[in-house]
C-alpha cells in the first residue's frame, strides 16, 4: 500500500512538473525568435550605417550573422563588403595570405566571402586557400588556426592544392 501511494504520489510531481515546463516552452521559442530579430536589425543597422572592415568587427561576422538570418546576398551592404574585401585583397594578399602572421584573416574571409556566392579561389587574382595549405602559416595562431582553416576549406567543395 505503501508503494503503491509513493508512486502515485511521483506520478503527480512527473506529471505537474511538466506542465510548467510545456507551458513555458512556447514562450522561450517566442523570447528567442524576438532575440533573433532584434539581432538581425541591430546586424543591419551596423552594416547600413558603417563601411565595412575585413578582418575587424564591422566585416565578416557582420556580414555572417546576417547571411545565417536569412539576408539576400544580392543586398547593396553585401556588395559594399565584396568591394572592401576585393580592396583589401588587392593592398594585403600576397600569395594567398591576407595577413602574415593569422590564417584565421583567410579563413573568416573565404566565409565570409563563400557565404555571398563569391568563390575564394579567385578574389582579385587571389587564391585566399593557397596560404591555407601551409601548417606552419596554418597554426602559428596555435590549434585555432587549424580549426578555422579546415572549417573554412569545408564551407565549399574547396580542395587544397
Amino acid at each position: 500500500m505503501k508503494i503503491r501511494i509513493l508512486c502515485i504520489v511521483l506520478v503527480i510531481l512527473l506529471v505537474t512538473g511538466m506542465l510548467p515546463a510545456a507551458a513555458l516552452a512556447g514562450n522561450e521559442m517566442q523570447a528567442w525568435q524576438t532575440t533573433l530579430q532584434k539581432s538581425y536589425d541591430y546586424l543591419m543597422t551596423q552594416a547600413e550605417e558603417t563601411t565595412f572592415s575585413v578582418g575587424g568587427n564591422k566585416g565578416e561576422w557582420v556580414v555572417l550573422g546576417l547571411l545565417r538570418n536569412g539576408a539576400d546576398p544580392a543586398m547593396e551592404v553585401f556588395q559594399r563588403y565584396v568591394a572592401a574585401a576585393e580592396s583589401f585583397i588587392t593592398q594585403n594578399g600576397e600569395n594567398g595570405r591576407l595577413d602574415s602572421d593569422r590564417s584565421t584573416l583567410n579563413s573568416r574571409v573565404i566565409l565570409a566571402l563563400t557565404a555571398m556566392g563569391q568563390d575564394a579561389t579567385n578574389i582579385s587574382g587571389e587564391n585566399l586557400l593557397t596560404g591555407l595549405d601551409d601548417l606552419d602559416y596554418m597554426t602559428a595562431q596555435g590549434l585555432n588556426g587549424g580549426v578555422w582553416a579546415l572549417i573554412a576549406v569545408d564551407c565549399n567543395p574547396y580542395t587544397l592544392q
